[in-house]
């Protein structure tokens, strides 16, 4: 796909989700301090794919001038995403964990270097499902940058039959962002450590993304 029909795609697609989120009644919990300091500092939001819509609206709500950096794969999806973000100021990535991960990896480190805010899906671009991948703790150990979960809840909601079963809210639901207290790994953790802080941060994600019959569903599937 060419970067233009990415652009033009990405560009109808701000005009369908734009009235969209206009219309939610969002409600956002600051556990972490991001917002009530009143000032963007390196971090890195790290939420689920199918979470993604809401995001960019997030960050520019509260953080108007603030650089931002979201990973983004290198697919054909990819590409439209990266021109979607790119028209919220927000640079893009390109890489996953299955191509183009150590160039990532070193660009999404200087970019918290510069004092942006990156964004990343741990489970991302194509799954499993709420399973977190531990790029993201290797970034937040190379860069020495906390992590910060990123909750988000609809009331009322449609899933798309995609892989990360996709939310789209309903117009007028209610939407809970809850911005989770700051995470750290140290550089020299142990691998038993670090997967065990890895776990920890995964079962604390899926927890907070479901209601009770689905976090039971969740749990039984295999990672």
């Amino acid at each position: 796909m060419s970067a233009r029909s990415a652009r033009l795609l990405a560009t109808l697609g701000l005009w369908i989700i734009r009235p969209l989120v206009w219309t939610l009644r969002v409600h956002v919990v600051d556990r972490s301090g991001t917002v009530t300091t009143g000032g963007a500092r390196p971090m890195i939001w790290v939420f689920w794919h199918n979470r993604f819509l809401l995001a960019p609206f997030v960050f520019r709500k509260y953080f108007r001038t603030a650089r931002g950096a979201a990973l983004a794969s290198l697919s054909k999806d990819g590409e439209i995403l990266a021109a979607y973000i790119n028209l919220f100021g927000i640079e893009a990535v390109r890489g996953s964990s299955s191509r183009g991960g150590a160039t990532a990896l070193v660009s999404l480190k200087r970019a918290l270097e510069q004092g942006a805010i990156v964004a990343v899906t741990p489970d991302g671009p194509r799954g499993p499902r709420y399973h977190l991948q531990p790029g993201l703790l290797k970034l937040a150990q190379v860069a020495d940058a906390p992590i910060v979960p990123m909750h988000i809840r609809y009331s009322h909601a449609w899933r798309l039959k995609s892989w990360d079963g996709f939310m789209i809210p309903k117009p007028f639901a209610r939407a809970d962002v809850t911005l989770d207290s700051e995470w750290r790994i140290a550089r020299d953790e142990t691998a038993e450590t670090f997967e065990k802080r890895r776990q920890q941060l995964e079962d604390l994600m899926r927890n907070e993304a479901e209601d009770p019959p689905e976090r039971a569903k969740i749990a039984t599937e295999p990672t």
